[in-house]
């Protein structure tokens, strides 16, 4: 038995070894047994019966790889009989090498078998010339040297075998002896007896050879029928193989490879090749070595040609009609079918140049043509699962884009599904509500989203209200104004715009909300701007016109002092209006960007001293404490209006005192003005420099618009510095103007030797 399976690179090592082996136990054989007596004819006739006995196997599938039969080794017992010992070696390998050859094997292929026969013939022949046969061909000693020839033969090439399986398909050695040594076992009775007899005859009359091939074809269709039945089931396995790669064939070359590899074993053919023509503008060759460069002359070549009949096509040899189908490639035989769905042609699939020399029949055309159709119904749900693929990736592409495009979207966006649960929930409604889209998608809408009118009552998820009914899928659009609750507790202005959205379980909703708390609070400013503008304004003008109309009416008739107090009323009426009016357009430049300040080194102590003494009343102490002239970084005018401001606002808040301290530390100038008031409640500290801000009724005395402090910031901040508000010590509230240091240009000696400024306005 030789072995005609498919070597690899994973094998060379293990040929290699193979292949020296032979050599070199043809030369041991040569050399250590014996040659004397060879008769030449004998010799020649016998070395023609191994490369015939070699020359034509029967072949079988092992594990996807096509196995040969051959009679050889009944020629080799033969040979063993006849011929001196120590030729057999040189003569078996020589039979093996021109039946191999002839048969135009790949090189790894061809080593190994030659080698093989080398190795267990050099084997063989050690062994009957140990044993030792006797005179005659039938007496007990030279049927012990043939039995013990035969079984050497086999062993070894069993080893061989096995070996070879199990580096190139990871096969147990174990289970190849298992699977094949029952064919090893009948080969050996049937090739040792034939043996037997080709000697007998050859030993009685020379002529009578002639008779043994009647034998020897007897053996060979035994032989046959028992390869045969190995080779149907290990086909039927083959076959299940192909049919269950074809499940899970992709479009790759890899997958495609795979699976054409497959179909070569199946078929025992040495390779094979699919042509792809699902798009006529694009072909797709796949062959079984990918290092193959393609078909030759595709166009006009076998797979052309069947792809444009398109009927299975099977050629016989050299030959044959369409053998110039194969052009150059240098193929012996071939089969070919189409690829057939429908009635449209996907492809055309090949296999060429089968093991051995028993030609294709016509049951392999038909069951290659079957697995073509097979592949056509793959190649189809490839081509359709592909589509299906390219349509995913769109859809997923545009679904990520619309992703993209909600969660950047400013406005908030809700989907709610036909049973008016949360289906989606953009990041958007999470800043507007504190609810992440983990707590939201799933649940009923109402039970995240708790929403309230105008009216301040609660809209409710029962379609009873246009908004729940916008929810439920009410065709109709409906834009509103409400108010949704943010997981701290505030209530947030929404204007929304619910809309139907149809999905795949009926109707549902999807709602986009901006977030208009701001601009309700700016105009609520606004109202409260012109609101208190209006009674700024009217406050001084009442007594003015009071003042006028009873000027004009009794002027005559009032002594000096009644006019002249009627006439400071209305100036510091006026002075107060002028004073509102300067604020109002203080901030309007502010807020334009247009108040431009110059920011020089000053002495803080002279304009504290100057805007106390403009803003004392009533006769009440402002004290002043300073070391003397304090140098600071600022406008005169800005500074002075900052401290008025802060001043005024100790005496509105205050029936005692008010004191401005001066310092300076740290690369910071320091002006503190102290009253001993009710003080500003922490949660008050910073509103009451917002704008129109005022405080409540713990304050009694007369209060402006709500403008001054605001100011006073705005133009700290605007020269580096600010203004911030503390508790006193002793009661009252401390508010701070910080300007940067500056040094001031008049300094003849030390700070530290200067007098301290105390002065009360």
């Amino acid at each position: 038995m030789t072995s005609t399976a498919r070597s690899t690179g994973s094998v060379t090592p293990y040929v290699a070894v193979v292949a020296t082996a032979g050599v070199a136990a043809v030369v041991a054989g040569t050399i250590l047994l014996p040659t004397a007596g060879a008769r030449p004819l004998v010799a020649a006739a016998m070395a023609v019966a191994i490369v015939l006995g070699t020359w034509v196997p029967l072949r079988f599938q092992h594990r996807g790889e096509t196995q040969g039969v051959t009679i050889d080794e009944a020629i080799l017992i033969a040979t063993l009989l006849t011929v001196p010992v120590g030729l057999v070696p040189g003569l078996a390998a020589l039979g093996a090498l021109v039946a191999h050859g002839v048969q135009r094997q790949q090189p790894m292929k061809l080593a190994f078998n030659v080698g093989q026969v080398a190795v267990y013939a050099s084997a063989a022949a050690a062994v009957f010339h140990l044993v030792g046969p006797g005179e005659t061909v039938l007496e007990l000693r030279t049927l012990l040297a043939v039995a013990a020839a035969g079984v050497t033969v086999n062993v070894v090439s069993l080893g061989l075998f096995a070996e070879l399986f199990r580096r190139l398909a990871g096969s147990p050695w174990r289970e190849t002896v298992a699977e094949t040594a029952s064919l090893y076992g009948i080969t050996w009775i049937g090739n040792t007896s034939a043996g037997l007899l080709i000697a007998l005859l050859i030993r009685i009359e020379p002529a009578a050879a002639l008779l043994t091939t009647t034998l020897l074809a007897g053996l060979y269709l035994g032989y046959r029928g028992y390869a045969g039945v190995l080779e149907e089931r290990r086909r039927n396995e083959r076959l299940h193989d192909v049919t269950r790669s074809l499940v899970g064939v992709s479009a790759s070359p890899e997958a495609m490879r795979a699976f054409i590899s497959d179909v070569a074993d199946l078929l025992g053919a040495q390779a094979a090749e699919l042509l792809l023509a699902v798009d006529d503008d694009q072909r797709t060759v796949v062959h079984t070595d990918p290092d193959h460069a393609g078909p030759q002359a595709e166009s006009a070549g076998l797979l052309g040609h069947v792809l444009a009949l398109p009927v299975p096509l099977g050629i016989a040899g050299s030959g044959d009609e369409h053998a110039a189908l194969l052009g150059t490639s240098g193929h012996r035989d071939a089969l070919a079918a189409p690829l057939l769905y429908e009635g449209r042609v996907l492809g055309a699939l090949a296999v060429y140049d089968r093991h051995g020399l028993e030609p294709w029949g016509a049951s392999d055309l038909v069951l290659l043509a079957s697995v073509a159709n097979e592949a056509a119904v793959a190649v189809k749900n490839v081509e359709l699962f592909a589509a299906v693929e390219r349509e995913r990736a769109r859809l997923a592409e545009e679904s990520r884009k619309l992703g993209d495009i909600v969660g950047a979207a400013s406005d908030g966006i809700v989907m709610v599904d036909a049973d008016r649960r949360v289906a989606a929930w953009n990041p958007a409604m999470t800043a507007i509500t504190g609810i992440d889209a983990d707590e939201a998608v799933g649940r009923p809408w109402n039970l995240v989203l708790r929403l309230r009118g105008q009216d301040g009552r609660e809209i409710v998820g029962d379609g009873s209200s246009a908004v729940g009914a916008a929810f439920a899928g009410d065709p109709t659009p409906l834009r509103v104004e409400v108010q949704v609750l943010h997981v701290g507790g505030a209530w947030r202005w929404l204007r929304c715009s619910i809309a139907p959205l149809e999905t795949d379980d009926g109707t549902g909703a999807v709602m986009v909300a901006r977030d208009v708390t701001a601009e309700r609070e700016i105009q609520e400013m606004k109202a409260d701007f012109v609101a208190t503008v209006s009674h700024e304004l009217r406050t001084p003008l009442t007594p003015i016109r009071g003042g006028f109309e009873l000027l004009r009416a009794r002027g005559d008739a009032m002594t000096p002092a009644q006019t002249a107090q009627i006439h400071g009323s209305i100036a510091r009426q006026l002075d107060r209006l002028g004073t509102l009016v300067a604020d109002l357009l203080v901030v309007a430049d502010l807020d334009r960007g247009g108040e431009t300040l110059r920011a020089v080194a000053l002495d803080v102590t002279s304009v504290v001293q100057a805007a106390v003494a403009h803003e004392a009343v009533d006769g009440r102490p402002v004290t002043v404490d300073a070391p003397g002239p304090v140098g600071a970084r600022g406008d005169a005018a800005a500074v002075e209006r900052i401290l008025r401001a802060l001043v005024d606002n100790g005496l509105k808040h205050t029936d005692g005192a008010v004191a401005v301290e001066v310092r300076s530390a740290g690369g910071s100038t320091f002006v503190d003005v102290v009253d001993d008031g009710p003080g500003i409640p922490v949660a008050d500290r910073e509103r009451i420099f917002e704008r129109f801000a005022r405080l409540g009724d713990h304050l009694h005395r007369a209060q402006g618009p709500g403008l001054g402090l605001s100011i006073a910031r705005a133009l700290a901040r605007k020269l580096g510095g600010d203004v911030t508000v503390a508790d006193d010590a002793g009661g009252g509230a401390v508010f701070r103007l910080e300007l940067p240091s500056a040094v001031l240009a008049e300094r003849s000696e030390d700070a530290t030797a200067r007098p301290r400024v105390s002065s009360v306005a």
